[in-house]
Order: C-alpha cells, then structure tokens, then sequence
C-alpha cells in the first residue's frame, strides 16, 4: 500500500490534491503591505501638499515647485503598483485634498483674486434679484454663480471652491469608467496633481471640463443621447465642450451612423434650448453681450499668437501680460485663423478615425486645440487643456515610456502655466519672465496634444482583463 505524501506549507500554499488554486501572499514584516500601498503614498504626498501650499504665505514660488515635486515622486512610486489602485480611496483622497486646501486658504485669510469675491458674486447677487446680468460668461455660469451665491449667503467666494468638488470627482470617476490600461493611473495624477488646485477653488473651469470628460465617457459607451446631454451643459457654461460634439457627429455621420448622430446633436442642442430660449425671450441684450465682448479683444501677452509675433519681433508686451499686446491690427484675423486652421485639422482627423475609440480620443483634444491657439489665453484655460489630454491619453494605445512622456510634458506645462499668475507666483510674473512661462505653459501641452493625436489605437474594445477588474 502506498503512503501518502507528507503535506509541507508549500503544497498547502499552491493547493493540494492538484487543485489548482491563487497562490497565498506571502507574509512579510508587519507594516510592509502598507508601505507599498500606493493610496498610502498619494496619502502622504497630498499632506506634503497641504504643508507647501499653508507655508506659502510670502506667495514665493519655492512652495509651488515642492508640492510639484513632492506630487511627481509620489505618483511615480504610485506608477509601479497602479494595478492595486481603487477608485473609492483616489476619490476621498481627491475630496479630501481640495476641501482641505478651501480650509487652509480661509485660515490664513488667502482671498485670491477678485473673479470669486467680485465678479461672481455681483453676477450671482443680480440673478438672485431677478435682474438678469451683463456678464462675458455664458448662460450656464450665471446661474452657477446665483447659486453659490444663495448657498454662500451673499458671497460666492468659499462656495464656488466648494462647489467645484463633486465636478473635480465627475472628472476621475469618467476617466476610470474607461477601464484601459492605463486609466486608473491617470486618474489619480488628475485627482492629486497640486498645481491647478488654485484654478479648481477661484474659478469655474471644472465645470466644463467635468461635462467634456463625463460626455466622452458616456460617448464610449455608446450612449450617445446621454452623451449630446452632458457636452450641452457643458457648453452651456463654457463654450468649449460643444467642439467635442462637433467631432463626434462628424465621425458618426462618415460612419454611415445617422440615427446616433441624430440623438448625439439633439441631446446636445436641448440644454442650449431650456438655457437660452426662455433668456433670449426676457433679456435678449444681456443674453448677447458674453458673444459680443469677445471678438473685439485683441491678441494678449500670455496667448501663443503672441508668442508666434514675439519671435518675428512684431509684438511688444502691452500693460500687463494678461492685457492685449502692442501687435499689429491684422494680428487678431490671423491669430483667428490659426486657430481656425488647428481645430479644423484636429476635426478632419477625428472624422476620419478608423474606430470609436480613436475619434473619442480626438474629440476630447478639440477643445484643447482651440484654447492653446486662442489669442486671449487665461491660465484658468489649463484645467480643460489637462482634463481633455488626460481623457485622450488614458484611450491612446501608448506603450509607458511615450504615454509617461506625454503626461510628464503637460505637467511641467502646469508649472509654466502657475508662474503666469500673479497672485501665486508674484514677481516671476513679471515681464521678461512671462513670455518664457508662456512659451512653457503652451508648447509643452501641445507636443503632448501631438504626441496623443499621432497615435494609433490597436483596438476600439477596453483591454482584455482590465474591464473585469473591481473599482
């Protein structure tokens, strides 16, 4: 008769009996497991975060460039265990991050400029008299402005940074939805990435970039209606989110899909409608006037038709970088037409994409396109800019060295763009400094909008294994 072999830890660990089973962690020194989690590390780097940005109290630069440094190093040691990352914690950590920086800037008394504390809250003070007014911004900011003004009790400027939370959250969880193989990842730089937390908490940006991703998103899964819905509220607070349903319908109608081009145009035009229709009925001029401020502007120191007239030498700094520049009259038409000439390219293309997946991609950096190559340029401009090439590189079928070549480009854009802006980076932003953080903040996310319109998916379906995981 026969003897049994003896049962050793091994053969219990890979299962006995020749079942086949997953193999048992291996038990190392206690603590170790949490010392590689990468929540641990973004965990940390966002307290590092906090800490620069409650030093920062001379607005020195010094601290910006640290808690970009300390956000890079931890989403690169993130980067080697990104297979173990979840959305629930990336979101707290990415709630937690910016209502703590809200908290950090009303303890020291930090007000930012004076769009939040002035020009929100007057245009969201009149809505709420029933005045409907004069105001640059679209219909759709407006009444975001009446409501942080009701919720603030007469001030806009802690509700907006507030407010501007669950759409810094929209943004991520879009982007995870992809279920690519490099889209968890992506979204944690998106969530933790310190230097448009200012942006996030004094301005509005969000709220289109959050409709431009969730559209998209919803766009991948074929949702089309849905998606024509979020890129119209979208449009209906920034215009910019309209050109990525511009694209879509294009690609859908040279797809012989005229049905889904036909509900992705009605989806999109129906929020237009209920905002507009009953506005242009009761204050006709007010609801013009944001359409006819801005083809009178001029070319702007901080705009890359400057830059382009800077080099030739036939623009001079104006007042102030963000004022218009001293250029020629012809100027402003050719800067128009560059940028006409650059989203009608980028359109051409997302037209002619081979597969969803590849015209997705490219209708997310349309309206990248034309905020780059706009000649009024604001550094609010780069929380859209980062959202819509985040979106294309998380669908891109890059392998890591181009795809981290890519992102590692827009960041260090970021920190050209944070020099721009007086309040965060004060005498940096003074001229000649501007026109090399100018030529950092638009160039550096352009060779990465290139860098992901050049690419070639293999594949129009979310990798094999990665749709299957858990969030």
């Amino acid at each position: 008769m026969s003897q049994r072999p003896a049962i050793t830890v091994e053969a219990a660990r890979a299962g006995y009996h020749g079942r086949r089973s997953t193999p048992l962690p291996r038990v190392g020194p206690v603590g170790r497991g949490a010392i590689r989690s990468p929540h641990l590390v973004l965990a940390l780097a966002a307290g590092g975060e906090l800490f620069a940005e409650w030093r920062r109290v001379d607005r020195s630069f010094a601290w910006p460039l640290l808690s970009a440094a300390i956000g890079s190093a931890a989403l690169l040691l993130a980067w080697r265990e990104r297979d173990r990352l979840r959305l629930m914690p990336i979101l707290a950590l990415g709630a937690a991050l910016q209502l703590a920086w809200v908290a950090i800037h009303v303890r020291v008394g930090f007000f930012g400029d004076l769009d939040a504390r002035i020009v929100y809250t007057k245009a969201g003070r009149s809505l709420l008299h029933g005045s409907y007014p004069r105001s640059a911004y679209p219909a759709g900011a407006v009444g975001l402005f009446g409501l942080e003004v009701l919720l603030g009790r007469g001030s806009a400027r802690i509700a907006n940074g507030l407010l501007m939370v669950p759409f810094q959250l929209t943004c991520v969880a879009a982007l995870w939805s992809l279920r690519t193989r490099w889209c968890r990842w992506i979204a944690a730089c998106l969530a933790l990435w310190p230097l448009d937390l200012f942006f996030w908490e004094f301005r509005f940006d969000l709220v289109p970039a959050a409709a431009l991703l969730a559209g998209l998103a919803l766009a991948y899964s074929e949702r089309w209606h849905a998606a024509g819905w979020a890129l119209g509220i979208g449009a209906a607070a920034k215009w910019t989110p309209g050109l990525a349903a511009v694209g879509l319908c294009l690609w859908l109608l040279r797809s012989c899909r005229g049905r889904a081009a036909a509900a992705h145009a009605a989806g999109f035009a129906l929020p237009i409608l209920l905002a507009y229709v009953p506005l242009l009925l009761l204050s006709r001029s007010e609801a013009l006037d944001p359409y006819r401020a801005q083809p009178v502007r001029a070319v702007n120191g901080e705009s890359l038709p400057y830059l382009v007239l800077r080099v030739l030498g036939l623009a001079h700094p104006g007042r102030h970088y963000y004022a218009d520049a001293l250029a020629p009259g012809w100027s402003s038409a050719g800067a128009v037409v560059l940028q006409l000439v650059a989203v009608a390219a980028l359109a051409v293309g997302t037209a002619r994409a081979r597969s969803a997946r590849q015209a997705i991609g490219l209708a997310a950096l349309l309206p990248v396109a034309f905020l780059l190559t706009n000649r009024i340029f604001s550094p609010q401009f780069m929380v859209v800019i980062v959202a819509g090439v985040a979106f294309s590189a998380a669908l891109a079928d890059h392998g890591p060295r181009r795809l981290l070549l890519a992102l590692g480009a827009l960041a260090a854009g970021t920190v050209g763009n944070a020099t721009l802006f007086p309040s965060l980076a004060g005498p940096l932003a003074e001229h000649p400094g501007w026109t090399f953080a100018s030529a950092a903040a638009l160039l550096l996310p352009v060779a990465a909008a290139l860098v992901l319109a050049t690419s070639r998916p293999s594949c129009d379906e979310p990798i094999a294994g990665v749709a299957s995981q858990g969030a």
